[in-house]
């Protein structure tokens, strides 16, 4: 059953906003809440104020202009997807970004668009990303450059903007809840809220001994994000800290992990283009690719289901045998190929060693009894 926080549940009881990571966070908080109330015996509420950052931010921009604030209104959804394509298109030199074979145009104005988002959030300032030496960072610049003239141009602000422009202003109390680490924006929040205006205040889930949190990841570069952003968390909390993460399929991923965590726990040395002290990425060949785990694991495998015969010829010919010696299981494995199926289980095995010829009885008794 979906069970809300108390100290949330009593937030939205009084009228507060809860702001989440993500649509599907503040789904759940709404969801929660209804059963929380129908198990109370409740038959109608009020809708609690649940919303995403990003649509927060565009609501309380809406209600900041109806309040007489000097701000620009937010970019519409369609509005603001045009113009990272176009600052996409003119960052790489397209010649009409409206052509249907843009589609890799289309790509790189959604990865624009959200690292913009991921520095304004972070209270990177735009001098360190133009002093940056690395390529990716001068598209960046340019791209940042197109979208704010252009928002200027339509008297608009930009969503990665509003967090920033929005600072100090506020129509009701707000909670955050559930993001996994206080951007600079909202640290910025938390710590210069003018004492006249509604309370803002942060709910986070932090570990307790004994007390393990589970974070559920939609892909697997998610699941690097999130790794990072509780290491950095940690470091936070503790910078002498030594964390280790082990990444599966680190040896095809070793790039994309190094990136995400440098770029989580060292953002300013990714930009400049060096290397982060902090991250160090080490091993990435699994476990099952070390022989003589593998030949254990195919042992296992066959004690517990079956064995083609050609795998069952190499797992009785590898060298992690202490009995019986190897020319002897060599000359089992001949003769075995000429009595078994295509496919073994061990049952059939020991059946066939039992019955071998004399001159290879010893061995084929030895064998299976180890079997």
């Amino acid at each position: 059953m979906l069970t809300l926080n108390t100290l949330i549940e009593r937030d939205l009881d009084h009228g507060a906003a809860v702001v989440t990571p993500s649509p599907q966070h503040a789904t759940a908080v709404r969801l929660a809440y209804g059963v929380g109330r129908m198990a109370r015996g409740e038959r109608a509420w009020r809708t609690p104020d649940a919303l995403a950052w990003p649509a927060w931010l565009r609501r309380e921009a809406f209600r900041a202009a109806d309040a007489g604030q000097l701000v620009p209104r937010p970019l519409g959804a369609a509005e603001e997807w045009l113009l990272w394509l176009e600052a996409a298109a003119e960052a790489i030199g397209a010649q009409d970004a409206r052509l249907p074979s843009a589609g890799s145009n289309e790509l790189l104005a959604d990865s624009l668009r959200r690292a913009a988002s991921v520095m304004f959030d972070g209270g990177i300032p735009l001098g360190v990303l133009r002093g940056s030496v690395r390529s990716e960072s001068e598209l960046l610049a340019r791209a940042l450059g197109h979208v704010e003239t252009r928002s200027r141009e339509a008297r608009a602000t930009p969503s990665h903007a509003l967090g920033v422009l929005l600072r100090g202003w506020r129509s009701g109390p707000v909670t955050f809840a559930g993001f996994s680490e206080c951007s600079a924006v909202r640290a910025a929040w938390l710590r210069e809220a003018p004492q006249q205006l509604p309370a803002v205040r942060e709910h986070r889930n932090e570990e307790a001994p004994g007390r393990a949190l589970t974070a559920r990841a939609s892909d697997p570069a998610e699941e690097l994000e999130l790794a990072a952003s509780w290491c950095h968390s940690r470091l936070a909390r503790d910078p002498a800290s030594r964390l280790l993460v082990v990444v599966p399929d680190l040896a095809a991923r070793r790039g994309e992990a190094a990136r995400i965590f440098e770029h989580a726990l060292a953002p300013r040395a990714a930009l400049d283009g060096e290397k982060a002290s902090c991250v160090v990425v080490e091993g990435g060949e699994a476990l099952a690719g070390y022989p003589l785990v593998r030949h254990g694991l195919t042992t296992l495998g066959f004690l517990t289901g079956a064995l083609g015969l050609e795998e069952l010829s190499t797992w009785l010919r590898a060298s992690f045998w202490r009995a019986p010696a190897e020319a002897q299981r060599a000359r089992l494995d001949v003769w075995l190929r000429h009595v078994l199926g295509i496919e073994v289980t061990p049952r059939q095995l020991v059946q066939a060693l039992r019955a071998a010829p004399a001159g290879l009885g010893a061995a084929a008794s030895e064998l299976a009894g180890s079997l």
